[in-house]
C-alpha cells in the first residue's frame, strides 16, 4: 500500500513538472519580492477610437517595463483592435560584451526601456471594432515564449468595451451577471489559461465620444465581468485606478468602433421564481416571504405608483406565447402584492416577452441557448411608474 501511494505521489509530481516545463510562467508575485526571477510582461495596448489617450508615462507601466528588462526577462506587445495581433516579442539578456560592466549594463537597460516606450507610442488600431478577449488570448500565447519560471504579468491599457468576438457588449452584457458571463465564455472554451498570471488593467471604461459615457454602475459591472473572466481560469485580476490623459482622441483617425448603448439602470428585480413556461410560483411560501417587505414599502407610500414588468427568455416560446406568459407572471406578482394589502390602484402590470429594454442576448452565434443568461431574462421587475424608464415603456405600449 505504501509503495502504491509513493508511486502515485511520484506520478503527480512528474505530471506537475511537465505542466510547468511547458509554460513560461511560474507563480506570480510582486517583482520587487523576487529579484532573481525573470519578469515577463505582455502589454495589451488599446489605442483606438472611443478611448481617451493612453497614459504611457504612468508609474505602473514604467515599473514593470523596467523590471522586465533589469531581470533579463521578456516583453511582448499586443495591439488591441478588431483583429488583435502580437506586435513584437523580445527577451532582454545582458549583451556578452557588457557582462561584468555594471555601468554599460545600466546604459543598455535604460536604452531598452526607452525603445519599448517608443514602440508603445507607435501602436494604433488597424482593424475596425474591438475584441479585447482575443487580445488577451494573444497575450497569454506570447508569454509561452518567456524564460522558464518567469513571473508573468499582462498589463492591459484598454477600455474593455468589446464590440465583436465572443464578448460583444452590444448584446446588453453590461447589465449581465458577471459570473454568468464568465461561465458562458468558459463553456465555449473562449477564455485563455490565466493560471500563474496576474492581469493589471488600466483605463477600463475610460471612453470618449462618440461612445456614450458609462455610468459608475456600468463601469463597476464591466470591471466585475473582466475580473470574473480572468479568475475563471486561475488568474489574478488587479483593476487599476490610474487616470488616463484627459485629452480626447479624434475618432476619425482610427478604424470605426460600434457604439455600445448603455442599458437603462436596472429596475428592482424581484427574486421570484416560476415554474418553466408557467405563471405558477416554484415555492409560494418563499415568494410571499420575498414580497412581504416589498408590499410593506408600497403601503407605507400610499401616493406612489408602481409598474410591474414581466419578461421571458428568447427561447421560451413564440412571440405571442412569451408576451402572454410574461404578462401573466407580472399579474401573478401583482395579485400576491394585493393579497398582502397593497391597493390594486397603485400597481400596473404588463408583459414585454423578450423585448424588455434590459433583455440580455441569451443565444450564441449558432442560435444555441445560453441557460445561465436566459435565467436572467425570466423575471418580473418593479419600478416607479413615474421614472423615465417606466414612462418610456408605457408610451411604447400605448398607455
Amino acid at each position: 500500500m505504501k509503495n502504491l501511494i509513493l508511486r502515485l505521489l511520484i506520478l503527480f509530481a512528474t505530471a506537475a513538472f511537465f505542466v510547468l516545463s511547458f509554460s513560461g510562467c511560474g507563480t506570480s508575485a510582486n517583482p520587487d519580492q523576487e529579484k532573481n526571477a525573470p519578469v515577463a510582461i505582455a502589454l495589451v495596448i488599446g489605442n483606438h477610437a472611443n478611448a481617451l489617450k493612453l497614459n504611457l508615462e504612468n508609474p505602473d507601466l514604467t515599473n514593470f517595463v523596467t523590471q522586465a528588462i533589469t531581470t533579463q526577462g521578456f516583453i511582448s506587445i499586443i495591439c488591441a483592435d478588431g483583429a488583435p495581433c502580437i506586435f513584437s516579442t523580445d527577451e532582454y539578456p545582458v549583451p556578452p560584451e557588457d557582462q561584468g560592466n555594471e555601468q554599460m549594463v545600466k546604459i543598455a537597460q535604460k536604452q531598452a526601456a526607452e525603445n519599448v516606450k517608443g514602440t508603445l507610442k507607435e501602436i494604433t488600431a488597424k482593424s475596425p471594432e474591438l475584441d479585447t478577449l482575443s487580445a488577451l488570448n494573444q497575450a497569454v500565447r506570447s508569454l509561452s515564449e518567456a524564460p522558464k519560471e518567469s513571473i508573468c504579468y499582462i498589463i492591459v491599457m484598454d477600455t474593455g468595451l468589446s464590440t465583436t468576438g465572443e464578448l460583444d457588449f452590444r448584446n446588453n452584457y453590461l447589465s449581465a451577471d458577471p459570473e454568468s458571463i464568465a461561465t458562458m465564455l468558459n463553456d465555449r472554451q473562449a477564455i485563455p489559461d490565466f493560471n500563474g498570471i496576474t492581469v493589471i488593467w488600466e483605463q477600463m471604461g475610460d471612453v470618449t465620444s462618440p461612445q456614450p459615457v458609462l455610468t459608475p454602475a456600468h463601469v463597476k459591472n464591466l470591471k466585475d465581468i473582466w475580473s470574473a473572466i480572468i479568475k475563471k481560469t486561475g488568474g489574478e485580476a488587479n483593476i487599476s485606478n490610474i487616470p488616463p490623459l484627459q485629452n480626447e482622441v479624434d475618432a476619425k483617425m482610427y478604424p470605426s468602433i460600434s457604439i455600445v448603448e448603455p442599458p437603462p439602470a436596472p429596475p428592482i428585480k424581484l427574486s421570484v421564481q416560476f415554474l418553466g413556461q408557467s405563471d405558477k410560483y416554484i415555492d409560494e411560501t418563499e415568494t410571499i416571504a420575498t414580497l412581504t417587505p416589498v408590499a410593506e414599502n408600497i403601503i407605507a407610500n400610499p401616493k406612489s405608483q408602481w409598474l410591474l414588468v414581466g419578461s421571458t427568455a428568447d427561447s421560451d416560446g413564440d412571440e405571442n406565447f412569451c408576451m402572454t406568459l410574461s404578462k401573466n407572471r407580472a399579474y401573478a406578482v401583482r395579485n400576491t402584492l394585493v393579497s398582502l394589502g397593497v391597493p390594486a390602484n397603485q400597481l400596473t402590470a404588463i408583459g414585454l416577452g423578450s423585448h424588455a429594454p434590459w433583455f440580455i442576448t441569451d443565444k450564441d452565434s449558432s442560435g444555441k441557448l445560453i441557460e445561465s443568461i436566459a435565467a436572467q431574462n425570466r423575471i418580473v421587475f418593479l419600478m416607479s411608474a413615474d421614472s423615465e424608464d417606466a414612462e418610456g415603456i408605457l408610451r411604447a405600449q400605448g398607455k
